[in-house]
């Protein structure tokens, strides 16, 4: 059985364009993440890759369950200054509610500053840093 691998996205409503709140945008750096991982044959027959981009209106609370929903084995934010904070506090209720699937953090505001982040988020089991494509696919190569 495929181990589910949720790649979520957080986005800003209403800026997609300015004003429309009809768009859910498809964000780039959780599809690229996918379509790197899905073209490897040994990765696609292992993990189910699934992307879930969530409004930046979510609590923590409502993201936690939403992400919780899809049962997964592993789950990867895309990290920006503008949602930090709400990655944070879902990650908290995610890491209560499931305590053994593995979150990961990416983007540019957790790749500068790995270490410091780390600390403060205990419930991280790891950073993505630079090229997550590349680095996503060697993670998920060598995790059973």
């Amino acid at each position: 059985m495929k181990k589910t691998v949720l790649l979520v996205g957080i986005y800003l409503e209403g800026i997609y364009p300015r004003g429309d709140y009809s768009v859910e945008p498809n964000l780039l750096a959780p599809a690229f993440l996918k379509a790197s991982a899905d073209s490897d044959p040994s990765i696609k027959a292992k993990y189910n890759i699934k992307i879930l981009n969530l409004p930046a209106s979510y609590s923590g609370k409502e993201m936690a369950e939403r992400i919780g929903a899809e049962n997964p084995y592993a789950v990867g934010y895309s990290v920006y200054i503008w949602n930090f904070d709400l990655m944070h506090s879902s990650s908290k209720i995610l890491r209560d509610s499931l305590p053994n699937v593995k979150i990961f953090l990416g983007g540019p505001e957790v790749s500068f500053t790995s270490f410091e982040v780390m600390n403060a988020n205990p419930q991280i089991d790891f950073i993505v840093c630079g090229n997550g494509e590349t680095r996503f696919k060697n993670l998920l190569k060598k995790t059973t």
